[in-house]
């Protein structure tokens, strides 16, 4: 993400407490909605497309697992969470790492070659330069994200082998991974919450984006997808690629 991008980024993260949905508000010390309870602050922070440039999904994907294991290895605490603008025409896979001392998130950021990170506390949404420029303090609001909103469903790995496969499944809320099995009998994905409760998950019926899921069953949450188009199984079968779901006819 770039310094302008992050001016006015949404930010959508899953707290124990459920998903909520924080954006920048226009003055500073304005603040309105639910804050993370049991902590003070934290920071968001994301590896993708280190110095501001698009550096594709599947580099990407590899920057963020490699973060969540270094986390892991020092018994950080993190959240998911997925940055983006407010259209979610762009986002970024992200941690929220709660109660993270400052100097270390920024340090963190820095060697992710990141512009900046977020910091948020109960009376500021602040955006910190990872250069060390000063920063940019404004008020925030809040609100408890939907389950299932709309998605941005670009890391999807598609198989024929009858194994199911985990992918990231970049949206604002609780869902974010998906585990896909495709085979010759229909195309089926188990969608799991970030702590893997088998819990069914509500889905919204995105058109425009090529698919849509049928229902969604409590055990397993299988859900059928009429969408997987033909176009996008064969790419995947003959390049082993990570296709993209684009807006285009879905096969009944």
């Amino acid at each position: 993400m770039t310094w302008h991008a992050y001016l006015d980024a949404v930010v959508c993260l899953t707290t124990p407490d459920g998903p909520l949905r924080v954006e920048p508000a226009a003055t500073a010390g304005q603040v309105s909605g639910p804050f993370p309870a049991g902590i003070t602050h934290l920071a968001v922070v994301t590896a993708h497309n280190p110095y501001g440039v698009e550096t594709g999904s599947s580099r990407n994907a590899a920057a963020h697992q490699q973060l969540i294991e270094d986390l892991d290895v020092d018994k950080i605490p993190h959240w998911p969470a997925v940055g983006a603008d407010v259209t979610f025409a762009h986002t970024e896979t992200s941690l929220a790492i709660p109660n993270i001392k400052r100097d270390h998130a920024l340090r963190l950021g820095a060697s992710l070659h990141q512009d900046a990170i977020f910091w948020w506390t109960p009376s500021q949404w602040e955006l910190l330069p990872c250069d060390g420029s000063p920063s940019v303090i404004r008020g925030w609001r809040s609100a408890p994200a939907a389950t299932g909103p709309a998605c941005s469903a670009r890391l999807i790995a598609f198989r024929d082998d009858g194994q199911r496969s985990g992918a990231t499944f970049e949206v604002p809320g609780s869902l974010h991974l998906l585990h896909l099995d495709v085979r010759a009998k229909g195309s089926r994905f188990w969608a799991l919450d970030p702590d893997d409760d088998m819990e069914p998950v509500a889905l919204p019926r995105p058109d425009r984006w090529g698919f849509l899921p049928d229902h969604v069953e409590p055990v397993g949450m299988a859900v059928a997808l009429r969408a997987l188009t033909r176009q996008l199984v064969g790419k995947h079968r003959a390049t082993g690629e990570l296709p993209a779901l684009l807006p285009g006819p879905t096969e009944r």
